[in-house]
């Protein structure tokens, strides 16, 4: 949860594809370094903070590139991501199983952590900003501000921020 919110708060301001790359790596070394420990103390270092970290934030990101890509279809748009990501979930689950029976549990977490980065990183380095987004950021803006739509002032009660559009 508070990588999400960090993610969240970072999107506009370094964009999808840096978060990523973060991302990828902290999954990736989560997992490998996982395969390592020796005592729960550090099963809790690798598998829950650096996955929390990587991992946390995957709705997040992956809903605002989608909204971002697809305007005028953004509930499809969503629908698709994460019903990806579910599948990904149903697909691991047996995958990482068979991995365990054929190698043990700590070179799965190896093979699966390289895995991780071999398939997050390159997506994410292909992530180019809109020049919306580069251009708001460039300002200290939001999207919506650089595009002219009406936003709250920054420190705005919570119920003007409702009533925009763009909320």
């Amino acid at each position: 949860a508070i990588a999400g919110l960090g993610a969240g708060l970072l999107l506009d301001k370094v964009g999808a594809g840096k978060i990523m790359i973060f991302m990828a790596l902290c999954t990736g070394a989560g997992f490998i370094l996982t395969g390592f420990v020796n005592s729960s103390w550090q099963i809790f270092l690798t598998y829950g903070l650096l996955l929390g970290v990587g991992g946390g934030p995957v709705y997040i990101v992956t809903n605002s590139i989608v909204m971002r890509a697809m305007p005028k279809r953004e509930g499809l748009a969503v629908g698709l991501v994460n019903s990806g990501e579910g599948l990904g979930i149903i697909v691991m689950a047996p995958a990482a199983t068979a991995l365990i029976a054929a190698l043990d549990w700590r070179n799965a977490y190896l093979v699966i952590g390289v895995l991780a980065v071999v398939c997050i990183l390159p997506v994410a380095l292909f992530l180019r900003r809109t020049a919306q987004e580069q251009v708001a950021s460039e300002h200290g803006l939001g999207v919506a501000e650089s595009t002219g739509q009406q936003t709250p002032p920054a420190g705005a009660p919570i119920g003007d921020m409702v009533k925009t559009r763009s909320f």
